[in-house]
């Protein structure tokens, strides 16, 4: 072996320190650290010689021992038990006739499946909400023209009829109670239009409410159940 080199660094990654002494005696390379090494920090030694006294692998040995470090193997042509493996393992699954739900699973609201859908309460979150509560009879829409300007505009007005009195709330989830009771005023109010929410609709609830909501939404049997009831309330007391 001839043209024996090497070179020495020290420090964390990337560094370029030279805190050590090389010595090259015997085609040997000896390494002695000046100082010893902090804590999350290394030694990296760099020895080279001269071309020739380690035979150059030629194209067909690289490909091997490639295949070879990584455990691959290569053939033309599979093998039966990967032709088996591929047919009862590989293929994706047959896709079967996939039916439209129109409504949520049991047990759960329709805010509920939103915002388990895509992780966020949003508008249509609780207009759904609105619109659940009218199916199971708690509410009533009505929708109705309403002019302006001696008639000379006219706009859509809807107008939410209370049904239900606050004492046939007790099966409502918290979400649903805080909503109803904020656009009847906890059952004040019996007829409310849509455009007289817009500024006093957050105002019907109460700070304490949070709270108290979200305790009811830990009784739930399910952490995603429990984390689906606080955002809805969060969202509803916003």
């Amino acid at each position: 072996m001839t043209g024996v080199r090497a070179s020495e660094f020290t420090g964390s990654y990337g560094a370029r320190a030279q805190n050590a002494d090389v010595l090259i005696a015997d085609n040997r390379v000896n390494v002695t650290m000046l100082q010893p090494l902090p804590f999350h920090q290394g030694l990296t030694v760099v020895v080279g010689w001269d071309k020739g006294f380690v035979k150059e692998p030629g194209t067909s040995e690289r490909s091997i021992n490639s295949w070879q470090a990584t455990g691959r193997s290569f053939s033309p042509f599979p093998s039966p038990h990967h032709v088996l493996a591929v047919y009862t393992r590989g293929r994706d699954p047959r896709v079967g006739p996939i039916s439209v739900q129109y409504a949520p699973p049991d047990g759960m609201t329709p805010a509920e499946a939103g915002t388990l859908v895509d992780d966020n309460v949003a508008m249509r979150d609780i207009t759904a909400t609105i619109v659940d509560l009218a199916v199971r009879g708690f509410l009533l829409i009505e929708e109705k023209e309403k002019s302006q300007l001696m008639g000379l505009v006219s706009n859509k007005e809807y107008i939410f009829h209370l049904k239900k009195g606050p004492s046939e709330w007790t099966g409502l989830k918290p979400h649903e109670l805080i909503l109803i009771a904020g656009i009847f005023a906890n059952g004040l109010t019996g007829d409310v239009e849509l455009s007289s929410l817009q500024i006093s609709f957050t105002q019907n609830f109460p700070a304490s409410r949070t709270a108290s909501s979200t305790r009811s939404c830990s009784a739930g049997t399910s952490r995603t159940g429990r984390t689906t009831c606080a955002a809805l309330t969060w969202a509803l007391e916003s």
